[in-house]
């Protein structure tokens, strides 16, 4: 994205695959915005002023080859989906509604500053009181910082201590299908050496 553009001022971007340029189209008013190619090797801009031009690339998505091992480098994690009667469950119905069970643990004293990344199922939909009500009812035994509910993902932030610690919400099964678990992911924001990931089966949704 360009940010605190004129109208009157011309700024054109490009980006180069294959040696082969092509015209990235920017939409917006202050802040012009436009996408590009995953393969794009180098990114051109242009203008006709004297002015500093500022610039700022974001990546977003899953990954296309994720890991499937899991990890423990001074923290722990794992994520579990239960029915209402508590037992893991790898099969559910459309409209059955599971908790989404997540635990973590620091292995090298408390630690503050870390990010949990539960990337959601596409056959699941997040109710999303129920995960509002984590930092709400914090007294049950943590209050993470923040929580940032997305489309895809829920990111919780906070400070992760040595006991284990549990927290819990509710997702709702939409469409039918055989649906891949992404990984349950957390990381010291500081520290990337300090980590956690923990893989998942997929899950099945049926009629």
């Amino acid at each position: 994205s360009l940010s605190y553009v004129d109208k009157s001022e011309t700024y054109k971007v490009h980006s180069q695959v294959n040696k082969e340029l092509k015209e990235i189209e920017l939409t917006g008013e202050r802040v012009l915005q436009g996408s590009f190619d995953k393969n794009t090797e180098t990114i051109i801009f242009e203008s006709d002023k004297s002015l500093p031009m500022y610039y700022q690339l974001s990546l977003a998505g899953y990954e296309e080859n994720p890991s499937i091992k899991e990890v423990k480098k001074g923290l722990e994690i794992t994520r579990e989906y239960k029915d209402k009667g508590g037992k893991n469950v790898s099969q559910i119905k459309v409209g059955d509604t599971v908790e989404v069970s997540i635990s973590f643990r620091s292995l090298k004293g408390s630690l503050d500053n870390v990010a949990i990344i539960d990337l959601i199922p596409a056959g699941l939909e997040v109710e999303i009181q129920s995960v509002r009500e984590i930092k709400n009812e914090y007294t049950k035994n943590w209050k993470p910082d923040h929580i940032d509910i997305r489309e895809d993902r829920i990111i919780f932030y906070g400070k992760i201590p040595e006991k284990v610690t549990t927290i819990t919400y509710s997702a709702k099964a939409i469409n039918t299908g055989t649906y891949n678990v992404p990984p349950i992911y957390a990381e010291s924001m500081y520290n990337k050496e300090t980590k956690a990931l923990s893989p998942a089966n997929p899950i099945v949704i049926e009629p």
